[in-house]
């Protein structure tokens, strides 16, 4: 983590698009705002935290104690919770990065072939994997790449978000990287200067693999 902290309320941010939409570019733009943020939490508390709650969400209350030391959480641990982070911050703000349809399938066709599949090949113990496993089961309800189930996915969640900020449209800003958008529409969104810097556009096939092979080697 790093950059100065901005924020010491409830006025979190989290970036609660889909894998492969730019939440890694998106997280380093965060960062390059001020704000201290987190690309895919995965720390053992929060491994911990989300899935006994994902494990037992009727009975239980969401916890997450890494919200008390950052400013921002970005990547798909935020998506099945966004409507909880919403309520416990109400004050809170939601960047959903998106991609078309068909250009995201392909990427993420692209992405269980390889870097995924490289950690789910593991069969040594692996709180990491598990992890990852989890939260891949509760944004697409499945490990492993599904075209079609994917697809519906992506419809699910973009209908979901809508719908549940379509009460409060100026806490929730879409941003298609993808096409060009960037710091225009962030900057406006979270009332920040421009950076005199070109916007972030990282993580490619390879640098996630790396990601992940460095994640596991800290597990």
């Amino acid at each position: 983590m790093r950059g100065r902290r901005v924020d010491r309320t409830n006025d979190k941010v989290f970036g609660i698009g889909l894998s492969r939409t730019g939440t890694t570019s998106l997280n380093q733009a965060l960062q390059l705002l001020g704000f201290r943020s987190v690309h895919f939490p995965a720390d053992p508390v929060t491994r911990f935290e989300l899935g006994s709650y994902f494990r037992s969400r009727r009975a239980s209350r969401l916890e997450l104690s890494i919200v008390r030391h950052v400013d921002a959480l970005t990547d798909t641990p935020t998506v099945p919770i966004f409507r909880e982070l919403s309520a416990l911050y109400p004050s809170s703000r939601f960047i959903m990065t998106t991609r078309p349809r068909s250009e995201w399938l392909d990427a993420c066709d692209r992405f269980w072939s390889s870097a995924m599949a490289d950690l789910f090949s593991i069969h040594s113990p692996s709180p990491f994997r598990d992890y990852v496993q989890l939260i891949n089961s509760a944004v697409y309800g499945r490990t492993d790449f599904a075209r079609g189930v994917f697809s519906d996915a992506y419809d699910q969640h973009l209908a979901n978000v809508r719908d549940w900020f379509s009460h409060a449209p100026s806490r929730l800003l879409e941003l298609n990287l993808f096409a060009g958008e960037g710091w225009g529409e962030l900057c406006r969104f979270l009332n920040r200067p421009v950076p005199a810097v070109a916007f972030p556009h990282v993580n490619t096939l390879e640098q996630a693999k790396q990601s992940i092979l460095e994640r596991l080697a800290r597990q």
